[in-house]
């Protein structure tokens, strides 16, 4: 199923105020994938970073000091004034606005890095092959990004949602031009006590920018599913399934 870009853009661009107090998932990703990452990131690393959002990579990957030269890049305008305003005392980083999927990548650089973006890639296993066409023997691939049995509530209630590459898909892509030095599955629950404060939390983070959309009647079936579910269990949950790779450039 197509991701309507436009719309990403959008959606993320509106909550780029709140996103720092809501993607609380994707920043405690984000500081995960930067601890299994630096070791292996060089003194003086020039960094391109695909689907920076406000930041919580960006800064990570800042703070140890590495790094020479770091690219920014991501499809939404306000998100990057976000991460300006945050960054503005650092003199080595510059930002680049524009869909990554389909967008030229910078070609001098030795660290390509992600952080929960690239599932709104229309191809997200296309990172690896773009990936391998910038960076050199020795160079360095990190990257996170959302699993299969991520939403996986909302689905069975009805949503339709993003197609999420499995963890051997991802292995299988890196195959050929790249060695897997750290690799990790991360699951993380989060729990809500009604209907409007899950929806409320997908919204402030930008994630409700979804592909395909519900028939009204449909939307009452996943309504009164999710309703049923909190009679039941007093609560309702949602998953987030991640997957952590780094990886050194044959």
């Amino acid at each position: 199923m197509n991701v309507e870009k436009t719309k990403v853009s959008q959606r993320f661009g509106r909550s780029a105020a709140s996103y720092n107090e809501s993607a609380d998932v994707q920043r405690y990703i984000a500081s995960l994938l930067a601890t299994l990452a630096r070791p292996f990131i060089p003194l003086g690393a020039s960094v391109f970073e695909v689907g920076c959002g406000t930041g919580n990579l960006t800064l990570a990957l800042l703070s140890n000091s590495r790094c020479s030269r770091y690219i920014a890049n991501d499809i939404s305008n306000e998100m990057l004034s976000v991460l300006q305003r945050k960054t503005f005392a650092s003199h080595c980083l510059s930002t680049i606005q524009g869909d990554a999927e389909a967008m030229l990548w910078p070609t001098d650089i030795n660290v390509v890095a992600s952080a929960s973006a690239v599932q709104w890639f229309n191809a997200p296993l296309s990172l690896v092959s773009k990936a391998a066409q910038v960076l050199d023997h020795g160079n360095i691939l990190c990257f996170s990004v959302f699993g299969p049995k991520t939403f996986i509530e909302l689905r069975n209630a009805g949503a339709v949602g993003l197609s999420y590459p499995s963890f051997d898909e991802w292995e299988r892509a890196m195959a050929d031009n790249f060695d897997v030095k750290r690799k990790m599955i991360m699951t993380k629950t989060k729990h809500y006590a009604s209907v409007s404060s899950l929806f409320q939390d997908i919204r402030t983070s930008g994630v409700n920018a979804l592909p395909g959309r519900l028939s009204v009647g449909r939307t009452r079936e996943m309504m009164l599913h999710l309703n049923d579910q909190l009679r039941c269990f007093r609560m309702l949950k949602l998953t987030y399934e991640a997957f952590l790779f780094v990886a050194v450039r044959r």
